[in-house]
Parts: structure tokens; sequence; C-alpha cells
């Protein structure tokens, strides 16, 4: 059975000199769902993104994951954990193809990674096509293999934006987290992007993700939760928070969204 408590966040709060950014701050994500997390600007979404990743440190409070305390891991461990995520702005590398892109996500599971083998002498280079045959598994999981061989600057928006999600696949997490995956990406794309990515939730991989295109929160997600200056107003699914008055006033603007 899958765990109730798959990514738990207990009161975690944040504070920048005088601003607060989380204020005792918790929810729980279940195993296998879609998980969104939206709010406005300023709201505190990037900075808990951060702080479960391992980027930042809470000045209170508690992470959770598949059971244990994450606290104390750095960054690395949390990859190796099953945490992987995005960013919102871009960090692809253009002039290498989209496959080396991938590669290089793949570092985490191997001792000596992408950059390490292609340095080493030929005996080392079975990890290398360790690599690569993984690399190749994940272009083809978000649909791009068919341009695995061009230059990632080559890329529309969109599709350096599903790259962006196939290196993190890479590093085989449990649990991935998109920070905005459709903002700035073409309408004519956004469904295929969600697509993309109910293809690797039915793969096994638990998603969180941030965003503000309200109409694909809403028909991607199965739970939602919502912060509004760094505290929680409201939890649920789609349904209960697409109807929840406190949402409707402080951020969608007092008219329900279509779903």
């Amino acid at each position: 059975m899958a765990s109730e408590r798959f990514l738990s966040v207990s009161d975690v709060s944040v504070r920048f000199g005088g601003l607060a950014a989380l204020s005792s701050f918790s929810f729980d994500m279940r195993e296998g769902a879609i998980h969104g997390l939206i709010g406005p600007n300023g709201a505190g979404k990037s900075t808990l993104f951060n702080v479960i990743a391992g980027l930042l440190q809470p000045s209170a409070g508690e992470v959770f994951f598949r059971g244990r305390s994450i606290q104390r891991d750095p960054r690395h461990r949390r990859v190796h954990l099953g945490i992987a995520r995005t960013f919102q702005n871009l960090q692809i590398f253009r002039d290498l193809t989209v496959l080396e892109n991938v590669m290089v996500g793949c570092h985490s599971r191997f001792r000596c990674g992408f950059w390490s083998s292609i340095a080493r002498p030929p005996h080392q280079r079975r990890e290398e096509q360790q690599i690569r045959e993984i690399a190749m598994q994940k272009l083809e999981q978000t649909r791009l293999q068919s341009m695995a061989h061009v230059l990632a600057g080559n890329l529309s928006f969109g599709q350096a934006k599903i790259l962006e999600i196939a290196r993190a696949l890479a590093a085989d997490p449990k649990l991935l987290m998109l920070d905005e995956p459709v903002a700035g990406v073409p309408h004519a794309e956004v469904g295929h992007m969600m697509d993309v990515i109910k293809g690797i939730n039915a793969a096994g991989v638990s998603v969180l993700l941030v965003e503000h295109n309200m109409n694909f929160v809403m028909k991607l997600c199965d739970d939602i939760v919502v912060l509004n200056y760094g505290r929680k107003i409201s939890e649920g699914s789609t349904g209960q928070v697409k109807a929840d008055p406190a949402v409707l006033q402080a951020y969608l603007g007092e008219e329900p969204v279509d779903a």
C-alpha cells in the first residue's frame, strides 16, 4: 500500500531578515500523486521547493521523505534518496546535444558519471555506454528521442523545458519536483507537456509542481495546496480548492476556474 505520508513538511518556517517567507507551513503528499503547489508571486512556493530540495535550511520545522527526516541531508544526499527537481530558469547545456544533456543527469547513479567517463581509458567506457542507454530511455519516456543528437540550443522553449525534465529523471527519482513547467511555453505545447508529466507519473514517479497556469494545474493535479504570504490557506482535491472561498478571494479572483 502506498504511503500516505510519502512527503511531509511539518511546521516549516523560513525568515529572510524581518520577512517571513514561510510561517509554520505543513502539508503531506501522497505517494503516486501529482500534487500542485499554487499561490501568488511571493507566496513562498519557491522557498518551499528549496527547503525540500536541500538548497535552503528552514529556521524551524522539519521535512520527512518516505518516513525519515531529511533535515540534515545535503542536496546530493536527497538526490540519492530519490528527490529530483527542475528550475524556473532553463539550466541546459546549449552546446551539448540533447542526449549529452541527459547523460550529465546520470552522474548521481554512477561512480564516475558522464564527465569523468569521457576522459578515462577504454576499459572504463562500459560505464559511459550504460549512461548513454539510460539517457536514451529517459528521452523515450519524455518523447524527445527523435531529438537525441540535436544541439540543445536548437530546441524550442517547450522542448528545452522537457529536456530539463528528462535530465532530472536520469537520477531515477521517486519524487520529481517541477518548478513552473509551462511558464513561457507556447499554448500549443502545453497539452504535450501535460501528457509527458502524466506519463511520468503513470510510470511510478510522484510529482510535486509549482505552476501559475491554473487550467493546467486543475486538469493535471490530484491534490493542491495553496499558499498566501507564506501560510497555507487551502488544501484538498482540485474540486475542493477551486470552490474554497479563501482561494477565490486571495488568488483566483473570486471566479471559479474552468476545468
